[in-house]
């Protein structure tokens, strides 16, 4: 456990979740309960797309019309299924790229969105700050520090 991290967090609290007026138990489970998005540096395919976009079809057909050739390149990754293949959807490059062709009037604002909901998977607060999962024992040394 890194204690430092977790010391400024419960003594900081950046997100107001009220740890002072918590009791230790309490801070552990606010902790590790599943309530954030991280960033998913997973590579996915064509098939997640698919899974996820409420019409993949529309936007699939307008992004292989785009001749960019990072655009090009990115709809080639989505195809691979090779090792290695796929696109990481929570890449700042990815993710500018999504940005500009939103603004280009490419993308509509919901496909950005659902494109990049592809990049990020749920997560609990201490997973998010890099923390293992915290136990009371944790939180009662992090505020005796």
């Amino acid at each position: 456990m890194d204690y430092t991290i977790l010391k400024n967090e419960i003594t900081n609290d950046p997100l107001g979740r009220g740890y002072a007026s918590m009791s230790d138990a309490q801070v552990a489970a606010s902790l590790n309960t599943v309530d954030r998005t991280v960033p998913d540096s997973t590579r996915y395919t064509m098939r997640r797309v698919m899974e996820v976009m409420t019409d993949a079809g529309a936007a699939i057909t307008k992004l292989d019309q785009v001749t960019d050739p990072l655009v090009v390149e990115a709809m080639r990754a989505l195809r691979s299924y090779t090792e290695g293949g796929g696109l990481d959807f929570s890449h700042p490059k990815t993710i500018g790229m999504i940005d500009q062709l939103t603004s280009q009037g490419v993308l509509t604002s919901q496909e950005a969105s659902e494109l990049k909901s592809i990049g990020t998977k749920p997560a609990s607060r201490a997973e998010e700050l890099g923390l293992e999962r915290v136990e009371v024992g944790h939180v009662t040394s992090a505020r005796a520090m």
